[in-house]
């Protein structure tokens, strides 16, 4: 609770800061011959990005995002069967970079289609996904705000970044968000 209350207030400012970044970004990606995103986290990383994946799937516009979060060898086959390498873009998302199942999704992709510009990562400043994606020329690296804790994250980039991708409209989940801090601001009183 310690974390939802240390952000809670600040993490506001910060999505209407980065919406610009995130749609900006998916219009890149779009027009860049994108058809998939594959979204290889864990946990809370992963959570929020599985809700608006599904959301997404019911609009007309945006990318299939599909999300990996088992590492059953069935489910991984799974997602490569359905992808096309040369039309998807691997989003890996570890708070703390370190994440082995993350990292072992990411591996087994970079493997088969080693192209940095088909990998972004999503992580705290200074981890090791960090300086791996840095040193292999991924698309982008999206930097998280340190101070917000993976189950919290849905309104970050492990949640946002989907959420935009997947085509969905930033500006009412971010109204959304305004409106529960309206809220919560005006019960505390």
């Amino acid at each position: 609770v310690t974390g939802v209350q240390t952000c809670a207030l600040p993490i506001y400012d910060w999505i209407a800061d980065h919406l610009p970044i995130l749609r900006t970004f998916a219009l890149d990606v779009e027009h860049a011959g994108y058809a998939t995103v594959v979204v290889m986290g864990m946990g809370g990383s992963s959570a929020a990005a599985r809700v608006f994946a599904r959301l997404g799937a019911e609009t007309p516009r945006g990318l299939r995002v599909l999300v990996l979060d088992s590492t059953v060898p069935a489910a991984v086959l799974a997602v490569d069967r359905e992808i096309d390498p040369g039309r998807t873009l691997f989003v890996a998302v570890s708070k703390s970079g370190e994440t082995i199942e993350t990292r072992a999704f990411l591996d087994t992709f970079w493997a088969r289609h080693p192209r940095g510009e088909d990998f972004v990562a999503i992580t705290d400043p200074g981890t090791a996904l960090h300086t791996l994606a840095t040193e292999r020329g991924f698309r982008e690296v999206f930097l998280n705000p340190p101070d917000v804790g993976g189950r919290f994250s849905a309104l970050t980039y492990p949640g946002l970044l989907p959420a935009a991708l997947a085509g969905l409209d930033l500006d009412l989940l971010a109204g959304h968000a305004r409106d529960r801090k309206s809220t919560r601001l005006n019960s505390s009183h």
